[in-house]
């Protein structure tokens, strides 16, 4: 068992310029958990595959449902690239989806992934029991060294 740090976080929300207004609220609608923990969050807008140079590296990476269309997968796997560094600990949380196109675009993506990471599933028996769920996947992914 790893132990994280307890240091408050600071937290950056991305999205599409559109989702801005609704990411800042929800912000704002928490700002006393926030406050309570020390940390404090943000949004930025990132539009996938664009240009990301001056980011800064996080140490931890979230994603939840963004596998969803063909066009998109090429883009988020280039942002995830740009963003991460080797120490960078990126969790892909995915609803399985039931149509064939959905089950492609996702082995589509995980097949892209691994071409970059170290990919590893999460099993259920290791994820909160009141937050898992059988069709909800887990990934944790570590980015290559360029040795490999």
């Amino acid at each position: 068992m790893r132990l994280l740090s307890v240091d408050p976080a600071c937290v950056t929300m991305t999205d599409l310029f559109e989702a801005m207004p609704l990411l800042q609220k929800n912000i704002d609608a928490n700002q006393v958990v926030w406050e309570s923990c020390g940390g404090k969050a943000c949004t930025q807008v990132l539009q996938w595959g664009s240009d990301i140079q001056d980011w800064k590296t996080p140490d931890v990476l979230l994603l939840a449902d963004c596998v969803y269309y063909m066009e998109s997968v090429e883009p988020l796997v280039k942002t995830l690239c740009c963003l991460t560094d080797v120490s960078t600990e990126v969790f892909i949380s995915q609803e399985e989806r039931d149509t064939e196109k959905q089950r492609i675009i996702w082995k589509v993506f995980q097949e892209k992934l691994e071409s970059h990471f170290e990919v590893t599933k999460i099993p259920e028996q290791e994820q909160h029991p009141d937050f898992c769920s059988p069709d909800i996947v887990v990934l944790r992914a570590m980015k290559r060294s360029l040795a490999n």
